[in-house]
């Protein structure tokens, strides 16, 4: 639990947070305490990027808020079939990623792009699996060169992924015993770019 492990990670030591918490209802706190977690840990002017459902996206924007300053909100356009959303009668076509920073905001990145299309994620690692071209483009474009990257809900590693391919540091944290160990194989299987 990243609540608990997070404790080890010192202040202000954190580049960038890139995660993706669960999207349900009862995962609203997570975000809260994400906000606070990522308050604590990054560096002034460290950015969160957090993916979100659509659903209790005003709620987890309120959580995200109350210790982060919001910057903007990234689409993941999906590739392939939509999921359908019965209350609204929607067909989702996209994701969320929100970008938060601690205080003070300034930016010195060139310029990106806020939508990106998904490749197909590969769910053999893990249900929820994201396909590895956003934390690839995000990470290239708003870490630092050589920084460190932590992912409070690592999943299958897909961020540890891309930012060892980056060359930049990482910290991932899971509560689920059979994902560390995927990760850690996936890891251990990963080039570094040169």
């Amino acid at each position: 639990d990243f609540r608990e492990v997070g404790l080890n990670i010192p202040d202000n030591s954190v580049d960038i947070i890139f995660t993706d918490p669960p999207y349900n209802e009862n995962a609203i706190e997570l975000y809260r305490d994400l906000g606070k977690f990522a308050s604590r840990v990054l560096k002034p002017g460290g950015l969160c990027l957090a993916y979100s459902g659509q659903i209790f996206l005003p709620q987890v924007l309120n959580a995200l808020n109350e210790n982060l300053e919001y910057i903007w909100c990234f689409a993941i356009k999906h590739n392939g079939a939509y999921t359908r959303i019965w209350k609204p009668k929607v067909n989702n076509a996209w994701k969320p990623i929100l970008m938060y920073c601690k205080p003070p905001y300034e930016v010195w990145w060139t310029q990106i792009v806020d939508l990106i299309e998904d490749k197909a994620a590969d769910k053999d690692e893990h249900e929820w699996q994201q396909s590895g071209n956003a934390p690839d483009y995000y990470l290239e474009k708003l870490c630092p060169a050589g920084g460190l990257v932590v992912d409070p809900f690592t999943g299958s590693g897909t961020t540890l992924l891309s930012a060892k391919k980056l060359g930049l540091r990482y910290i991932g944290i899971e509560d689920d015993i059979e994902d560390v160990q995927k990760t850690i194989k996936r890891l251990n299987e990963t080039e570094i770019k040169v």
